[in-house]
């Protein structure tokens, strides 16, 4: 591991400081680069070495790339480096690069959220998901105005985002702060609606909406309005009856918990 990391600390250094047209040099650093973050965030996954890799110092050189992404020319050494990232932040690690860096990091995914590529966006959202369990990066995301994209993002088109986001919500909706500004960013209509529009047939998700739903109005419940109430009341009957005309027919187990 110190072989590699020794040689993304190096590489990562040609990459961001080369001059312009530097020509071959620079795309044989990329070229590694590509091949070795990929190779990174797939030995993040192992339970053994990924909570190691994640205190390593050297992974300061993944949140300088993403930092300087905009200078990156490779689309897919960016999103490599998010995806590294997001593997290595699952690791709740309260020491070393990641820990420290954690504001850093999520300022840098925030412009991730906005980009045409969809897996990009879904990297950046599973590793809010992860990111978003410690208070002082909530600040950061509420700072850089990441709780009012989330609300956004329940409309993307893609369903494995929309579930990546969900999770994220449930985080941020136990928090004062994020949850007031996903409020008055009509978040709870918009958990509502997704909720409704991605129905029972997909039970992961709308269980864990329903969580998010659920820690916003238990966290900001005295701003709740009288027909946001009554839109919840109605949502939940509804929910209950799906789940249990889905079990009814031998639906999937883990509507049990919505019934």
């Amino acid at each position: 591991v110190d072989l590699l990391m020794g040689l993304l600390q190096r590489h990562t250094q040609a990459v961001l400081t080369a001059a312009p047209g530097a020509g071959r040099e620079l795309d044989l650093s990329e070229d590694l680069l590509v091949k070795l973050v990929r190779l990174l965030a797939h030995i993040a996954i192992s339970p053994s070495a990924g909570p190691g890799l994640s205190q390593h110092p050297s992974v300061a050189s993944l949140v300088m790339l993403l930092e300087g992404a905009e200078g990156v020319r490779s689309e897919e050494l960016v999103l490599n480096v998010v995806s590294a990232l997001t593997n290595l932040s699952y690791y709740d690690a309260r020491e070393g690069v990641m820990w420290s860096n954690r504001g850093q990091i999520a300022e840098g995914l925030a412009p991730m959220l906005f980009q045409d590529n969809d897996e990009a966006v879904l990297e950046a959202a599973r590793a809010f998901g992860n990111l978003s369990r410690d208070e002082a990066t909530r600040s950061a995301m509420h700072t850089t105005r990441v709780d009012e994209a989330m609300v956004l993002l329940l409309d993307h088109t893609s369903p494995p985002v929309v579930a990546a986001v969900a999770g994220v919500l449930v985080n941020l909706s136990a928090d004062r702060r994020c949850a007031g500004t996903i409020v008055h960013t009509d978040g709870i209509g918009a958990l509502m609606d997704t909720i409704e529009r991605v129905g029972a047939a997909d039970a992961a998700t709308p269980t864990t909406l329903g969580h998010a739903l659920y820690n916003l109005c238990a966290t900001v419940e005295w701003e709740l309005e009288s027909g946001v109430v009554t839109g919840l009341l109605a949502l939940s009957e509804e929910v209950g009856e799906q789940a249990g005309a889905a079990l009814e027919g031998g639906g999937d187990e883990r509507l049990e918990g919505l019934a």
